[in-house]
This record gives structure tokens, sequence and C-alpha cells, in this order.
């Protein structure tokens, strides 16, 4: 996370590390998991929404049996009403539906409306019956199922895969993955129904990939275009696939692993203003010192020699404003444990010893992380030399120029 000037003025940067660290500290994957990602049946009387979907549908009706030419009507506005007329109803018969916590819709309206206009009523009388009818009949007027047949759409659909992919060329930022994926395979599964079927629920991008791939895998037969959507699709999938941008936070705990995509944190997070409350948490800085000639001057090893001048002066004095002192030596064994001893007699307690007590969160690195490293070895480090066989650090230049470097950080 660092604050980065831009020609329209100052901008906050979150690196996804952030995200992730703060997620998993606070919880907020439990939030985003049952927030964003999960869809829901609603509890709908199916009666109720069928009373609610009749008095428009026989309006619609009603209206179209008055028009002179009739197939001058586009069947695909007939679409987008019927399946704002029948929603409720199609939620409350069709479980592949679902209802996401933003009020839209998981899974095929389209192909749950063609279902529900070709498959007779159960009973064959009543209300559901009756509203079936009135749907059928717009349909005919219109030529509504010829357009939710997979053939015509196929030409429909086309431009859309290509707006896609040529938008994915364009994209500078990060991709979401599985959105784009599943965008795909709704798209073909209307084209191509009995060779690709919408998933549903919440799968992870590996299991969106692998449908795609069985689907590109079977022969170009059911259109004459189908050849050049595999294309398309195969196109898009080796962008999306390709991207290093897109970031899945894999959040583990005891019961498993929840995904959450970057632009969900993205979402979450300025909804609830954590960007700002990221920006104000204040990191620790982390100084990693070295022992022989940095904090004791060299005496013949394993002795230890006298501190080194306004070492734990300064040392103290860091940890006191809330550095993080890392203990950085080639010691081990029970030379390290003297020096621990040596230290904490002179009031210095180490936060870790050869490594960062954070970094396992996100490398596996053996060298320890820090902000500033101090060693009498280290080039440019300012020595002390008069009257000493071996230099060791001068304090008096050094801890004036880490109090420069920590308060640029903070």
């Amino acid at each position: 996370m660092k604050l980065i000037k831009t020609s329209s003025g100052k901008r906050l940067q979150i690196l996804f590390k952030d995200w992730k660290r703060i997620g998993e500290r606070a919880g907020w994957s439990v939030e985003a998991a049952r927030g964003e990602i999960q869809s829901t049946r609603p509890d709908l009387d199916l009666e109720t929404e069928i009373q609610k979907a009749i008095v428009p549908l026989e309006r619609r009706l009603k209206s179209l049996k008055t028009l002179k030419n009739p197939s001058n009507v586009d069947p695909r506005t007939f679409s987008n009403l019927l399946e704002g007329d029948l929603k409720n109803v199609l939620l409350a018969t069709d479980e592949s539906l679902g209802l996401l916590p933003s009020g839209k819709i998981s899974g095929d309206l389209r192909a749950s409306l063609k279902r529900f206009l070709t498959t007779p009523p159960v009973p064959p009388t009543g209300s559901m019956a009756k509203l079936k009818s009135v749907a059928r009949q717009i349909s005919l007027i219109t030529n509504l199922l010829g357009t939710l047949d997979h053939r015509p759409i196929v030409s429909r659909i086309i431009p859309q895969l290509r707006n896609g992919l040529n938008n994915l060329r364009n994209k500078t930022g990060p991709v979401p993955k599985a959105e784009y994926l599943n965008r795909v395979i709704i798209l073909i599964a209307q084209m191509f129904p009995k060779k690709i079927s919408t998933p549903g629920g919440n799968i992870s991008v590996e299991q969106l990939e692998q449908i795609l791939n069985n689907y590109l895998s079977t022969p170009p037969d059911s259109h004459p275009r189908e050849s050049e959507v595999q294309e398309i699709v195969r196109s898009i999938m080796h962008i999306v696939m390709r991207s290093a941008c897109t970031l899945t936070a894999i959040l583990k705990f005891a019961s498993g692993g929840i995904r959450i995509s970057k632009d969900q944190w993205i979402r979450m997070g300025t909804r609830n203003n954590w960007f700002i409350r990221l920006a104000e948490e204040k990191r620790p800085f982390k100084i990693a010192v070295d022992f022989d000639g940095t904090i004791a001057e060299h005496a013949e090893f394993p002795t230890i020699g006298p501190p080194v001048p306004d070492a734990f002066m300064w040392l103290r004095k860091f940890q006191k404003w809330g550095d993080v002192i890392i203990l950085f030596t080639m010691r081990s064994g029970d030379e390290l444990e003297n020096a621990v001893e040596y230290c904490r007699k002179h009031g210095l307690e180490f936060d870790g010893i050869n490594e960062d007590p954070d970094q396992s969160e996100w490398t596996d690195s053996p060298k320890a992380y820090a902000n500033i490293y101090v060693d009498d070895l280290g080039a440019g480090c300012p020595l002390l030399e008069e009257n000493r066989e071996r230099p060791c650090v001068d304090w008096s230049r050094v801890g004036p120029m880490i109090a420069r470097m920590r308060k640029a950080h903070t």
C-alpha cells in the first residue's frame, strides 16, 4: 500500500497482499462469501405471482391483436418484456435460477423462459394453464420462440463474443476471470444447449475453464458458424487465463477455503470505506541489526565485547516508537543465546531473531524482511575506527539516518 502522485492528484494504491491481510484479520471473507457469492432461492407464493403476471400479459396480448402487421414487431423486445413479467413465476418454479443479494438473477433466465413456453402446464387447467396460454399466444404472434431457438441466435451472439474479445484486448486493468468465463458459457449455452449448459451456483475458475475446454474439444457440427464461435472462445480463454492481473484470494479456514475475487474485495471495500481504514492503518517500521560490530564491539569469538556507543540508546528508542527490531546475526546455539541475554540485560528485547515474525504469511524465503539493515560489514555503513582493531557501527550517524527514514515511511 502506498500513496502515489498522479496528474490529477494523489491516489492510494492498494496491493493484493494488503487486501488479503486485512481481510483475514477482520473476517471480511465470511461477509464476502455470504454477501457477494451465494445466491438464494426466494420464498415466493406461486399463485400470487401468477395473478400478478397475468394482468400485464393480457394487456400486451390485446395490444398485439390490434396490430395490422404484427410481423414487424421485434421479437427480442417482447422476449425482454416477458422475462420481466414472468421473472418471479420463473424464480418460483425453476430451481436452476437464484437471486443474488444485489437483486440480480443467477442462472440462464432466457433458457428458463423457453422451457416455460414449450412445456405443457401441470395441471392442464387453472391459473398456471391460463398464464402459459397467454404467454404462448404472445410468442406465436411475435415469433418469439424463433429468437429463443439456438440456430437463429448464433448470428446475433457472435458479435457479442467479438465485442468481449475486443474489450479484453484493449483492457489495461485486472481481468475478472470467473466473470468473463461465466459470461461466455451463458452465451454458448443459448446457442448450443445440447453441447453445454450453464453450471449455476458458484464454481471455481478452474471448473469454468474445464467446461469451456470440454466444449472446444467437441467437433463444430451444430451450426455452420460454430467453428467461428469456437475460434473466438479459444482467443478469449487464451487472454483471460494468461492474465496475471486477475488475482484470487484463497482465504483458508478450518472448514475449508473460500475464494474471493479481487473485484469483490474492491466492491466491498468501496462500500464499507475499507480504503480509508487501510490507509490510516500504520504498519511498523522494521529494523534488522547485526550483533558483533553493530550492537557489541568485536572481540575474540565467541566472547562478547563492550556495547557499541549509543547502540542500545537508539535501538530502545526505535522500539519505544513502535518499530520492530530483528536480530540478524550469524551466531547460533549457545553463542546466540548469550547475545540475546546480553541485549536483554541492556533493556533490549528483540521482536524477531533471524526472521521477521510476520513474513511467513506472504513468503517462504529464509531471508528476514526489514525496511533497513544495519551491519558493520554493510557497504557504505558509517563506522567508528579510532583505537579499534576492527571498526564498529557509528550510531551517532546511523541513528539519525534511520530516524529520518522511518519518518518518511510512517
